[in-house]
């Protein structure tokens, strides 16, 4: 079997996290690096023997969640490799309740300032992901963009038969179309997402619902990846 040493590996650390859990994981495939998260409320009660197996066995990174973890950071100072998720995503009840533009809080320019190794997102599902999903009456496609300050986030919405549920496949071509037509669009540099949603456009084809998601994702990991 072969041995993916670029992997990093990572364990979750919840209310219900086992010292010995966290050792033998650990202790596990040692060609990997390791990532140790933090983002469950409440913490863990028993972080003195967390801690005690962390030191024994430092992993390459401790992650937190901004607004679940971050009051941990204090007591494992002593690891140099800190990383810190923040939910930017300004999520609303429905896709026709969603503004032209929203803020996107982003630590992306302050990490390294803030005495990190890493900073993260949940990109643009936010930290509310759920399985399935209905009908909807409104499709709304989410593209992230670059800000003096930061980040924001772009959001191009369908308005034909916005009052009858269902019918994706018209709804999405609108908003498709919408998105690779827009001048904050084209002003950005080209990243695989942007030109997945140009395919889908110029074929005039509808990919499902899965698919945009998946293409505004890697179009906000492509321009982290340029911004850090």
């Amino acid at each position: 079997m072969a041995v993916h040493s670029g992997l990093h590996l990572g364990y979750i650390v919840d209310q219900h996290a086992s010292p010995a859990q966290l050792q033998a994981f650990l202790a596990s495939n040692p060609a990997n690096e390791k990532a140790v998260i933090f983002r469950h409320i409440p913490l863990p009660v028993n972080m003195t023997a967390i801690d005690a197996v962390l030191r024994a066995n430092p992993p390459k990174y401790l992650i937190f969640d901004e607004t679940k973890s971050r009051r941990l950071r204090p007591t494992l100072s002593w690891h140099s490799g800190h990383v810190m998720l923040v939910d930017g995503f300004e999520k609303q009840e429905r896709n026709s309740e969603y503004p032209a533009l929203s803020n996107f809080e982003s630590n992306v320019g302050t990490w390294r300032a803030d005495g990190l190794v890493g900073m993260g997102d949940y990109l643009i599902n936010g930290d509310h992901f759920s399985e399935g999903g209905g009908q909807p009456k409104v499709v709304t496609l989410h593209l992230a963009g670059a800000h003096a300050t930061g980040l924001v986030m772009h959001h191009f919405s369908s308005t034909v038969n916005a009052g009858i549920q269902g019918a994706p496949a018209p709804k999405f071509a609108q908003a498709c179309n919408t998105l690779v037509s827009s001048p904050s669009v084209a002003a950005m540099p080209l990243s695989s997402g942007i030109a997945m949603f140009q395919k889908w456009d110029t074929a005039s084809h509808y990919p499902g619902l899965g698919s945009p998601k998946q293409a505004s994702m890697q179009h906000h990991m492509e321009l982290l990846a340029r911004l850090v």
